[in-house]
């Protein structure tokens, strides 16, 4: 498989989106408890959650593309890299479940009060930023961008959770 798939494309242009989807919804979520905000409409939601649903389907395809491709069979090196990413994205989705439960039994309300959900907020900040280091490059190489791009892209996204880590803990501090 070649880095021009198609599978791959689709699902780079698919990973941005998640990406942008949960700096905005990290953000949004650290400010709420700052600054009470107008929730969040359903749809926005639901269409997030599409997204991440529409990613790991492309991902199946793209790592079964990859390790069943006869011309240019994956190295050692890149099925673990594979691995990484699959066990760093099952990762995500456990806290991302465990998030979710959160707000459905305490509310949102309750919830900026809560050190339980406080620590799942940051965790949950820590597990996509180590998802998507690992996947940088495969990210910037689906989007057919400059490689030179992937160490600026990390230092963008490990800036960017520092700063929402440190709203939702000012958050936390702030309702105390």
């Amino acid at each position: 498989m070649r880095n021009g798939s198609k599978a791959r494309l689709v699902n780079g242009i698919i990973s941005a989106l998640v990406v942008v989807f949960f700096v905005a919804h990290s953000l949004l979520g650290g400010l709420e408890a700052l600054v009470p905000l107008a929730s969040p409409p359903a749809l926005v939601m639901w269409t997030g959650i599409g997204i991440v649903g529409i990613h790991i389907v492309a991902s199946i395809i793209t790592s079964r593309e990859q390790l069943t491709d006869a011309e240019f069979p994956p190295s050692q090196r890149k099925k673990r890299h594979l691995a990484l990413k699959w066990v760093t994205g099952g990762i995500l989705l456990a806290i991302i479940a465990a998030h979710v439960v959160c707000i459905r039994t305490f509310g949102p309300d309750a919830v900026q009060a809560s050190v339980t959900s406080t620590l799942i907020a940051l965790t949950l900040v820590a597990a996509l930023t180590v998802h998507i280091w690992v996947g940088a490059k495969s990210l910037i190489t689906d989007l057919s961008l400059d490689k030179g791009l992937i160490k600026p892209f990390r230092i963008i996204v490990c800036t960017l959770a520092i700063a929402i880590g440190c709203i939702i803990i000012a958050g936390i501090v702030w309702w105390r």
